[in-house]
């Protein structure tokens, strides 16, 4: 029988799942959290469970909002040169800090990420610029730079930043820059992904067939939910709605990760 804190994580999963694929988050930002603190992986660990559930949530999502024109191939193709390179840098350094210095240190970037993304998403930005959407601008391809820092150091994916900057500074609407989000993710998040298995050393201990079946599984759920969270979000929720359940859960994300630092820290 399966344990309750394993049904229970797989559920809160599959909601996260189902909640972020609207909005373009890949669930990182809650992923790491479900792995770390329910289900006792270490924080290597969690950062490369939560990297292969993103990349689901992302498969699942992106193929959703493709399909309904809601993202931008320009956009994309430059968001996707500047995070694979910067996943790579982003896994090494990760990989560093994890095994030779702390899993505190993971933890202090996440909260000033969130912090950062809160700020940008709340204030008024009276110098942001609506361009045309086949047109994105620097700062656009920093941000998703950026991203794959978070990607390949944190295990979040990026896509809080992402929807943020190509909302300001790609003129894109909240379902446009939730697709594209999700369209730069499913290429990059694998990049980070392997190398965090591979630097784990976990990658051939997995020989057993039943394990490779139950993976698949989880993954080919998860996905499937992303795809209908997708579907039912653009069709059914306003914009208000998906830019408060975005800032929602980034609050919910950085109050997790700050009760954990002060409670160790104390």
């Amino acid at each position: 029988m399966m344990p309750l804190e394993t049904l229970v994580a797989l559920l809160l999963i599959l909601t996260v799942a189902a909640i972020f694929s609207p909005i373009g988050l890949g669930g990182g930002i809650l992923f790491v959290p479900i792995l770390h603190y329910l289900l006792g992986f270490s924080m290597e660990n969690s950062m490369i469970g939560s990297l292969c559930l993103v990349w689901m949530v992302s498969l699942g999502s992106m193929i959703a909002h493709h399909s309904a024109g809601q993202d931008d191939v320009e956009s994309a193709k430059l968001g996707i040169m500047m995070y694979v390179p910067s996943a790579i840098i982003g896994s090494i350094i990760g990989i560093f800090l994890v095994n030779r210095v702390s899993d505190f240190s993971i933890k202090i970037l996440v909260v000033i990420l969130m912090l950062f993304i809160l700020y940008n998403s709340i204030r008024p930005n009276k110098n942001a610029k609506t361009i045309s959407k086949n047109n994105p601008n620097s700062s656009y391809g920093i941000g998703c730079g950026v991203g794959g820092l978070s990607a390949g150091l944190l295990g979040i994916g990026g896509g809080a930043v992402m929807v943020m900057l190509s909302k300001s500074y790609a003129g894109l609407g909240s379902h446009s820059a939730a697709g594209n989000s999700y369209s730069v993710e499913v290429i990059g998040v694998p990049v980070a992904l392997i190398l965090h298995i591979f630097a784990s050393g976990h990658a051939p201990e997995i020989s057993n067939l039943g394990i490779y079946i139950q993976i698949f599984l989880i993954m080919f759920t998860v996905a499937l939910t992303a795809w209908i969270g997708a579907r039912i979000g653009m069709k059914f929720l306003p914009e208000k709605a998906i830019n408060f359940a975005y800032l929602s859960i980034v609050s919910i994300g950085l109050l997790s990760y700050l009760n954990d630092l002060i409670v160790n820290f104390l």
